[in-house]
């Protein structure tokens, strides 16, 4: 008595969207990019051929097995939009976070990052993988990440491209295509270069993403 009742629409919209939750957590719980032995669930099958070292890419059909958990979420967000759903929408930086869904701090993200580490995955704009790169160590210079990111995805069909520090190159698992350190084509089947994201670090030190307007800084690729 003197409590008011939920009507039954919200009664559905209100179940629907802790579905969505539900379906977000087992997504993310899932959701795994880089890691040195390519463990469950998302196992990249190039992996047993490959050193440990170069063991940095997944399956495409893989990454999509296991985003298709965000795919239902985001259909019933689409019917019964929570307003954190409709927000966003809206075209605001997009905080990265780390394969473990952490969100990356800029300071603590360039000190494990030097040498040979210097760029890994994170998940970035629409939640595609994405390389976040630390800029080269130069003498009385503090290190910083680069203002940009590259798309983790091949231009060709998707696979998610490897970063092979020996060879300073990214390298697509599936049909060989080859990418320059900043993301420029070497070697077809791959189209065009690797998609460019903004990188921009906000005052507690969040590294943020943003859609690239800027022109393309890179040269030309040179297929062969």
């Amino acid at each position: 008595p003197g409590k008011e009742r939920m009507s039954p629409t919200c009664r559905r919209a209100a179940a629907l969207q802790a579905l969505l939750v539900l379906a977000v957590c087992d997504f993310t719980a899932a959701f795994s990019f880089s890691s040195p032995r390519c463990s469950p669930p998302l196992t990249c099958r190039a992996c047993a051929q490959r050193p440990p070292e170069e063991n940095r890419a997944l399956d495409r059909r893989e990454f999509g097995q296991t985003a298709a958990a965000g795919a239902a979420a985001a259909g019933i967000a689409s019917v019964f939009p929570a307003p954190a759903v409709a927000a966003a929408k809206r075209e605001e930086p997009v905080q990265a976070t780390d394969k473990n869904m952490n969100e990356v701090n800029a300071g603590k993200w360039v000190a494990s990052h030097k040498g040979v580490k210097d760029r890994d995955l994170v998940v970035g704009l629409n939640g595609d993988p994405y390389w976040l790169i630390v800029k080269p160590a130069v003498e009385g210079v503090t290190p910083a990440l680069e203002p940009y990111a590259l798309r983790a995805e091949c231009t060709h069909l998707g696979c998610i491209v490897g970063w092979r520090p020996a060879q300073n190159l990214f390298v697509c698992p599936c049909h060989g295509s080859e990418y320059s350190k900043q993301g420029v084509v070497k070697r077809g089947p791959a189209p065009r270069a690797l998609d460019l994201a903004k990188i921009t670090v906000d005052e507690k030190g969040k590294v943020l993403f943003s859609k690239w307007t800027d022109e393309d800084f890179r040269p030309a690729s040179k297929v062969s």
